[in-house]
């Protein structure tokens, strides 16, 4: 019971309460089937531990209130993922594309972004990303420019760089579960499974292996692919990435030039999450460990 108790702090920290099947699926710990971790929930509940309501699990009632009104933004971010993907799919440089954070911990609200993590062919990072942003800086869905479910385009690798662990912080349990939680939406080479194998260190830490979570969509060709290819050079690249960068805020590239930053603006890896709360939530996470053992 202890692993459960472990799971809903971690997601309560996110603000979030969990169903049993996801609870099932996030669980920390060895893997067991829902009945017996409905059974354990039993008990938990029956000791005052947790708090059941609607079939969502938790530790707070707040937290269930704000899951259960935010189920219409779910919904909405789903749709505009579904509309802007044939963008990314018509991009030969794009591998794979995985939805992550809020939407793929299925904690939207009406004012969160759509985190996407989007893998590329080797040495083109900066192209994929100006062929992703242009198109949505033109439908206007980028943060700052719609308050609703936002394409926030701010995290690619490519195929080089799936391995996360240069990039984390000691005890990364949010950056475990960034792993753990990706929902692969296009995947043409067989990316999922080569980032899961990379990434041994998330499994270290939740004490299992890796969900394997896809929801493909269909892939659709444009007429913008084929324009794609006369600008297909690492010239191009190393040109785009100039000028990407030059036009970023000051915040950006100055947060880029720290150790230990969540900004990386390299070759291989575009990160640029200035609003860091990894070292908060991995402090959170360790005095609620400690106190569900003393309670």
């Amino acid at each position: 019971m202890t692993d459960i108790l472990n799971t809903l702090s971690f997601f309560n920290i996110l603000k979030q309460p969990l169903t049993l099947v996801e609870l099932t699926r996030f669980k920390h710990g060895k893997r067991t089937s829902v009945g017996e971790v409905y059974e354990q929930l039993q008990n938990l509940q029956s000791s005052g531990k947790i708090i059941e309501r609607e079939g969502l699990y938790g530790l707070s009632e707040q937290w269930i209130d704000r899951r259960i009104k935010n189920d219409q933004a779910r919904n909405h971010a789903w749709k505009r993922i579904e509309d802007f993907l044939p963008t990314l799919t018509a991009n030969p440089h794009i591998l794979a594309v995985a939805v992550a954070n809020s939407c793929a911990f299925n904690n939207m609200t009406e004012k969160s972004d759509i985190d996407l993590f989007i893998v590329t062919k080797k040495n083109r990072a900066w192209l994929a990303r100006l062929g992703a942003a242009l198109p949505a800086k033109i439908k206007r869905i980028r943060p700052g420019e719609t308050d609703t479910a936002p394409i926030c385009l701010s995290f690619f690798a490519d195929e080089t760089a799936l391995n996360m662990e240069p990039h984390l912080i000691q005890n990364d349990i949010y950056f475990a579960h960034w792993a753990d939680s990706l929902i692969w939406i296009y995947d043409k080479k067989n990316i999922q499974s080569s980032f899961c194998e990379q990434n041994i260190w998330a499994q270290k830490l939740l004490k299992r292996s890796l969900n394997t979570s896809s929801v493909p969509f269909k892939e659709k060709k444009q007429i913008t692919t084929k324009l794609y290819s006369l600008i297909d050079s690492d010239a191009s690249e190393k040109f785009v990435r100039e000028k990407q960068i030059k036009v970023m805020p000051e915040q950006l590239r100055i947060a880029n030039e720290k150790d230990g930053s969540a900004v990386i603006l390299g070759n291989h890896i575009i990160k640029m999450h200035l609003d860091d709360r990894r070292g908060e939530i991995t402090k959170q996470y360790m005095q609620l460990m400690i106190q569900s053992v003393y309670a």
